[in-house]
């Protein structure tokens, strides 16, 4: 389920689970796109651009 709060222009941050300890990353959303399926943000984080589930994601900084 994809999450509607989140807009282009936030702050958010997504955990990674996947290592032993779980590692906290943030990045700026720049896209959204409901038809990628689970990775519907396209977010800029550390100086790369990637594809995080929204779903998973926490807005850390609201734009408005």
């Amino acid at each position: 389920m994809r999450n509607k709060d989140i807009k282009v222009g936030h702050l958010v941050k997504w955990r990674d689970y996947t290592k032993p300890e779980p590692v906290e990353h943030f990045g700026l959303v720049i896209a959204t796109d409901q038809n990628m399926g689970w990775a519907d943000l396209r977010v800029l984080t550390e100086g790369e651009y990637s594809w995080w589930p929204s779903v998973q994601c926490e807005i850390v900084l609201d734009k408005d």
